[in-house]
């Protein structure tokens, strides 16, 4: 019966009395030497030497007694373990000793997990340790050296760990202290090394996968045989891999209850590929393809029917797969799994696109004897979790060798079929064991961390299991005659074929990368913290509105520098990082959930885009829709639809004594997306009513690169990935245009019949048609500042310049129209605010804009907000005199629309509407010209310059059209009544006048004019006026029609009616007043 436990919790020697349970009144003295593990204590009083029977020598001589006993080391499943004297520990924990730098550690992670942590017991003298005694338990020291940490823990990890003693057993943990010292990047630590290989550009007859060759020297590897017991372990970068674009199978047949599936052609399908269609059933799968027209589905078919069409969806990539599929290893894009596939027994893991970039896979396969029948046993490790399957050996027969010949075949070890190049697959450090005939079992726990952390595995001290790799490939080496070398033991053999040897010019992935705006993930987090690592210096090159150096240890988010690295050499603003490590998440039962420092490397080769995914990334400012154009081969760049992604913003922190300087040079901005106003999309896309946001910017050489360095003419961005729920940034490089061989936004329609993967969508009206464009495929687009436009037209900046500019033109704005073919033209014109219209079809003309400066806009002069910034200016200067300064100038070519309301020949135009659009309804109307305050004819194809000669009746006649004030009053004012008598007219003559108030009407005018033409009595004054629908200029009820019908009665005087009321009198005073008016 168990009476007591003790633990020793500090370095000494300590006596106690132990009684005797059977002899009353006796004890016996007991000695207890504790030290740390690995160390040798000094005994406070000798002990003698053990014979080999386990009898003590007695009372011989000096030598046969012990003065020191080392004590056992610390079991090597503990990553504090080493053989070093004075330094055996649990755990190893770094700290630097700037406290500013101090990377913090918690001793109790967590306070719902089955570990409680108890007491700091003990600490070296030189280590001063000390332990917040608040919830935090933050743990700290000054310097090096060893502590002891007293836990306390549930045997049942399903319980919660709260201090209850009677429920809970004690464990004693050494850590040992020492001084954060940073390692380069070329330490084999960094397991991943600079390279690893991108999928998807190997063979095309195998859906594009690398296998396994013979060199051609001798002796020759046939094959690789995997046996019974056998480990694969490879790091695997499934960051950017997505669901592949669908597969329409035509002409297809189904049959009633058969899994059979026959089509015109089965190209493009693979097993794994999810069906829909009639007669298909939800969720139904490719079994297998039979032939190029025969596949056997997942399910019946619930009915029988032909010349179908099926969508095969989410084709699965294969990352590995061993000869004849012994064992295969497959991603699903869309349900963001991977699965190792042992002889058709399947292990899945969840492989969700959040976190870190690379991960760590090892699939572990051994046989052992179960009531004495074989066994065989699958592990699948995730870094380091593990998920298995078992079964009864001769169930599934068959093994996972694969042959060795001159060319990839399907006997062939292969990796990456069916893998998309674009997508950024890549696999590092593949390696094969063969453990022969071990007898251990499971892998443990420093094995594991082994295969993970050891770059070679060659070496005898560092082989798995006394074996080392068959297969190595580090993908290190510059790829030679096409492969890749096996730095393993099997002779002669490689990986290929590698059709490029360029840094991602096909095969040769770059996996070290440091560029601007690229989230830096290391494989040297082993404590689940998504790649990411404390920073040691709060001033250095990350974007701290993404990275928070005070959050809660492992929550501070992921690490984006933002700038070159040159502008951070200092020691206190190195971008260095210290990674974690906790034992806890692959092994619980001995270990405390505790996040350890352990490592610290430095990110000091940081450069614009060169080699990564944003290299191409391209913001030509002339194309008017930002981020959303093509880049630099052509390809359509991603568009941050608001069902994916959210809070797009551009990177600006113009303050270089804060972390992560990197001013608004470029003065982007982000803004609704401009392709719907072009008239282009993406293809099988609508025009969204909430258009997402993309980046634009506005200059392209208002960075300083050289010294004073402030950064490149590069804009960053970043968004919420509402997929994975993390924060993403991007670089786009700025350029003014791109040269190619397509009109952008409207090419010729032989031009996009000739390019696949542009359509125009058809419309009522050519020029309404939308431009669609494949985003799988590349178009050589010219971007430039030549844009086409339409008579009638405003002429707005082009976008979001007019958003920056707001609706008042700046004053410094300037144009001018071009000759075309000989012929002066006013295409553009000027109204009244200074607003700039096209006024004309078929002409040319320029334009030079100015912006005003924004706080969010960055030039090293630091103009005032509000002054006037030339848009793109030949020179230096951005700001300054207007006329001094030389803004871009932009060309524009006008072009008429076909669908411009119609005023017909003869045909006077009043209120809206007008005889054209009473004809054919749905066409557009014309204007209500009785209804505007001032109008003038900007453009007369009868006159294409608009410069107007002498009003003569010469002049007059070349005019298609004049607008008149047919309303007015004509008069002849001081016409008294004398005259009117002289004339022959007064009150009297009842014959000749009917008179209303003070109207003299002429009754012998005809109709309409003797309604216009009457004498005011009152004013003394002959007037000629006009009406409309009997209303004159004044009628408040005016602008109120159409009527149904409208009838003018102009201030006209046609030559007849000009004679008719001439001879109304023969008095000479009359008709020089007639004349008059």
């Amino acid at each position: 019966q168990l009476g007591k436990t003790l633990f020793p919790v500090h370095p000494g020697s300590y006596q106690l009395d132990w009684p005797d349970a059977n002899v009353p009144g006796k004890s016996y003295k007991i000695e207890v030497v504790a030290a740390y593990p690995g160390d040798t204590a000094t005994l406070a009083t000798a002990r003698e030497t053990k014979l080999a029977d386990g009898n003590s020598v007695r009372q011989v001589a000096a030598s046969s007694f012990v003065f020191n006993t080392t004590l056992p080391r610390v079991d090597a499943a503990f990553p504090g373990s080493v053989p070093a004297p004075q330094a055996d520990a649990h755990y190893r924990h770094l700290y630097d000793p700037i406290p500013a730098r101090t990377m913090p550690t918690k001793l109790d992670i967590s306070g719902a997990d089955e570990w409680s942590f108890r007491e700091l017991t003990y600490t070296d003298q030189g280590t001063g340790a000390t332990v917040d005694t608040s919830t935090t338990k933050a743990f700290n020291v000054t310097g090096s050296g060893r502590s002891v940490l007293l836990y306390s823990y549930r045997p049942n990890p399903d319980e919660t760990a709260d201090g209850t003693a009677n429920k809970e057993r004690l464990a004693v943990r050494v850590v040992r202290s020492s001084p954060s010292l940073v390692i380069p990047r070329i330490d084999p630590r960094l397991v991943l090394g600079q390279h690893g290989l991108q999928l998807g550009n190997g063979l095309a007859s195998s859906g594009g996968a690398f296998g396994v060759v013979q060199t051609g020297a001798t002796p020759a590897t046939s094959s690789v045989t995997s046996g019974g017991k056998f480990v694969v372990d490879f790091w695997l970068n499934a960051k950017g891999v997505r669901e592949s674009a669908p597969v329409t199978l035509d002409g297809c047949t189904t049959v009633q209850n058969s899994t059979e599936l026959v089509c015109e052609s089965t190209a493009g399908i693979v097993p794994g590929m999810t069906l829909t269609g009639t007669n298909i059933p939800a969720g139904t799968k490719v079994v297998s393809v039979t032939n190029a027209t025969t596949l056997v589905l997942g399910a019946a078919a619930t009915g029988s029917a032909g010349d179908l069409a099926i969508v095969a969806s989410n084709k699965p990539v294969t990352i590995l797969s061993t000869g004849g599929g012994g064992l295969k290893v497959t991603l699903d894009p869309a349900a963001a799994t991977v699965t190792a596939n042992l002889r058709g027994v399947p292990v899945t893991h969840s492989l969700p696109a959040a976190g870190a970039a690379w991960r760590h896979h090892a699939i572990h396969v051994f046989t052992t004897k179960l009531f004495g029948i074989s066994v065989t046993v699958m592990d699948y490790y995730l870094d380091g979790v593990r998920k298995e399957q078992s079964f009864v050996t001769s169930w599934f027969p068959g093994t996972a060798d694969s042959t060795v010949g001159t060319s990839v075949n399907s006997g062939s070890l292969r990796l990456g079929a069916d893998a998309n190049p674009l997508h950024g697959l890549a696999v590092d450090q593949f390696r094969f064991f063969h453990l022969g005939s071990d007898t251990a079992g499971y892998l443990k726990a420093n094995e594991l961390r082994a295969l993970r952390t050891e770059r070679d595995m060659t070496t005898v001290a560092k082989q798995l299991r006394g074996n080392g790799p068959q297969l190595w490939f580090s993908f290190e080496a510059v790829p030679s005659g096409g492969r890749f070398p096996n730095l393993g033991s099997l002779p002669n053999v490689a990986i290929g074929p590698v059709t490029g040897s360029g840094i991602y010019a096909g095969t040769w992935a770059n996996t070290d990368l440091q560029e601007v705006a690229t989230r830096i993930d290391s494989t040297l987090d082993n404590a689940g913290f998504k790649g990411t690592g404390y920073i040691l210096n709060a001033v250095s090159n990350y974007n701290a509105s993404l990275y928070n150096r005070d959050a809660e240890v492992g929550t501070w988010g992921p690490v984006f520098p933002v700038n070159h690295s040159r502008l951070f050499t200092d020691a206190s603003r190195k971008l260095e990082i210290t990674y974690y490590e906790n034992p806890w998440l692959t092994d619980r039962s001995p270990n405390p959930n505790v996040a350890w420092p352990y490592v610290t490397t430095e990110f000091q080769n940081v450069t614009y885009p060169l080699l990564g995914a944003d290299k191409d990334k391209r913001i030509y400012i002339a194309s008017r829709i930002g981020s959303e154009g093509v880049d630099r081969t052509g390809r359509p760049q991603p568009v941050y639809d608001l069902a994916a992604y959210s809070g797009l913003k551009v990177y600006n922190q113009p303050d270089p004594g804060q972390a992560g300087y990197n001013p608004n040079e470029e003065h982007a901005l982000a803004a609704a997306s401009g392709r719907a106003a072009l008239k282009v999309k993406s293809l099988g896309d609508g025009v969204p009513n909430n258009p997402p946001l993309a980046a634009f910017a506005l200059q392209a050489d208002a960075n300083q690169t050289t010294t004073p360095y402030t950064s490149e003419p590069w804009v960053l961005i970043q968004v919420e990935n509402l997929r994975t729920g993390e924060p993403e940034m991007a670089a786009y490089s700025v350029r003014k245009t791109r040269t190619g061989s397509v009109a952008f936004p409207r090419p010729s329609d032989a031009v996009v019949q000739s390019t696949p993967g542009l359509a125009y969508e058809p419309a009522e009206n050519p020029e309404d048609r939308f431009l669609t464009l494949d985003p799988d495929k590349a178009y050589d687009l010219a971007y430039k500042f030549d844009y086409p436009v339409f008579a009638g037209d405003l002429v707005i900046p082009p976008y979001p310049l007019n958003i920056v500019i707001g609706n008042v033109s700046m004053q410094d704005e300037r144009g001018g129209n071009i000759q075309v073919g000989g012929v002066n033209r006013r295409t553009l014109w000027r109204d009244v605010n200074k607003k700039a219209w096209v006024v004309s079809g078929d002409g040319r003309f320029f334009n030079q804009y100015f912006y005003p400066m924004r706080g969010d806009f960055y030039l090293p002069s630091s103009p005032s907000n509000g002054t006037p910034v030339a848009w793109l200016p030949a020179g230096a200067d951005f700001t300054g005199i207007g006329t001094d300064l030389e803004p871009v100038k932009v060309l524009y070519s006008s072009k008429w629309r076909s669908d411009y309301p119609k005023l017909k020949r003869g045909e006077t135009l009043t209120y809206q509407g007008g005889e054209y659009f009473n004809e054919n309804p749905g066409s557009n109307g014309l204007p209500a010209l009785v209804a505007m305050a001032a109008a003038e004819i900007v453009y007369d194809s009868s006159t294409p310059d608009m410069v107007i000669g002498t009003a003569s009746t010469a002049e007059v006649a070349k005019a298609s059209a004049q607008i008149i004030r047919p309303l007015d009053r004509r008069e002849k004012t001081g016409f008294t009544a004398a005259q009117m008598s002289d004339a022959g007219f007064t009150p009297a003559e009842t014959a000749k006048l009917l008179i209303i108030a003070e109207r003299w009407y002429f009754k012998e005018l005809p109709g309409s004019l003797g309604n216009r033409f009457y004498y005011d009595s009152l004013a003394s004054t002959l007037v000629f006026r006009g009406y409309l629908n009997e209303k004159d200029s004044g009628d408040p009820d005016l602008t109120a029609g159409p009527d149904p019908l409208n009838l003018l009665e102009p201030n006209v005087m046609t030559a007849d009616e000009y004679e008719t009321i001439r001879a109304l009198s023969d008095n000479g005073g009359w008709r020089n007043a007639i004349d008059e008016i």
